[in-house]
């Protein structure tokens, strides 16, 4: 069982400074208190630990003797973890990976995020990929097999999930969408930041002349298609451009497959056609930029289109793809990296981590020809 959050606190009878050298002791060598570390104040840990400062001062004195911490004198000084575990000796966490993505091996979004989240892993802990369905689910479920646990692309639907990290207090870290749903329950979540990536998005289309601008995208029920979709209509209210409810389409079932091809091709025969489009995902840009052809039409000459996600192949369609680039190794780097702090230490330094994207311009933007 997890505790929810755990701190440097002992029941010590007076004066009891070597039950506290053991206590300290136990909690460098397990690696609760890694090398490094500084310890609170003396004030303050000889309040957590119920005991006089005289008393702390003396078993800290032991501590160092033995190797255990070092104190540093000056403005930045204090008491410091100098003990470093045999690494022979350590034992390696196991992480869970659960995801809601169909396909993982081929899948480039859970790619970027898996190599991320490998590379910080690298000797400190095993990653075990669990279906939902598995037996080994199930496992961790019933026997805590699993030290803290990653979410990939998981919804309101998971609901299993969410009430046994409440339950349990499981170090976790729930990567991609939800915040608001996440939030409101103290769950830890990161996530790029969706708003200024589609507001950047539309600046781009907007200073290229267009106003005359649809929109595809995925469920709101998703925040990072929400916020996709909100700075969408933020960037035109800002620049007194009137919303066209014409003019925007959005998957509520989350079916992606053919909804932005087909809907790109009525937008296309409407009277008032955009003459550029802002698409909240990578595959519906692929679709929506066949079905612009297929309607005899030239990207960017007769519409422009910017997407969101830039993987590798992004640069090498015709025309190259202008798009939003999420930092997915480096979401899946330090999702993990807060994860593992988490998991030693008993703190969660930030419960909702937001990174920033990148617009990356290619050749399927161009100015609006008069």
């Amino acid at each position: 069982m997890h505790n929810k959050q755990k701190e440097l606190t002992a029941d010590f009878s007076s004066p009891a400074y070597i039950r506290m050298v053991d206590y300290l002791t136990e909690k460098i060598r397990s690696g609760s208190l890694q090398h490094g570390e500084i310890l609170p104040p003396e004030k303050k840990l000889a309040e957590q630990l119920s005991c006089s400062r005289v008393t702390l001062r003396h078993a800290l004195q032991i501590l160092e003797q033995k190797g255990l911490i070092i104190k540093r004198r000056g403005r930045n000084g204090g008491n410091f973890i100098s003990y470093r575990p045999d690494p022979a000796n350590v034992k390696r966490k196991n992480i869970g990976l659960i995801s809601n993505i169909t396909s993982p091996a081929t899948e480039p979004y859970f790619l970027h995020l898996l190599s991320g989240i490998q590379n910080e892993l690298v000797d400190k802990a095993k990653l075990h990929l669990i279906a939902k369905e598995s037996r080994e689910f199930q496992d961790v479920m019933n026997d805590n097999t699993i030290d803290g646990m990653l979410l990939i692309g998981c919804g309101r639907s998971d609901e299993q999930i969410y009430e046994y990290l409440e339950r349990t207090g499981m170090p976790h870290t729930i990567i991609n969408s939800y915040f608001d749903f996440y939030t409101n329950r103290g769950f830890v979540s990161c996530d790029s930041d969706n708003f200024a990536g589609g507001l950047e998005a539309m600046k781009h289309l907007i200073e290229l002349g267009h106003t005359q601008i649809g929109y595809i995208g995925c469920s709101n029920e998703r925040s990072n298609q929400l916020d996709r979709y909100n700075a969408y209509k933020h960037a035109l209210s800002e620049n007194n451009i009137p919303f066209n409810s014409g003019l925007v389409h959005i998957c509520e079932n989350n079916a992606q497959n053919g909804f932005s091809y087909n809907t790109a091709i009525d937008m296309l025969q409407q009277t008032n056609k955009p003459t550029a489009i802002f698409v909240a995902g990578y595959y519906m840009t692929i679709e929506a930029i066949q079905a612009i052809k297929e309607c005899n039409l030239r990207v960017p000459d007769d519409i422009s289109i910017v997407g969101f996600d830039d993987f590798n192949i992004s640069m090498h369609i015709s025309p190259p793809l202008t798009t939003v680039r999420q930092p997915l190794e480096e979401i899946g780097r330090q999702s993990t990296q807060q994860l593992l702090e988490w998991i030693t230490s008993g703190i969660v330094k930030n419960r909702q981590l937001t990174l920033p994207t990148e617009l990356i311009i290619r050749g399927s933007t161009a100015p609006l020809k008069n």
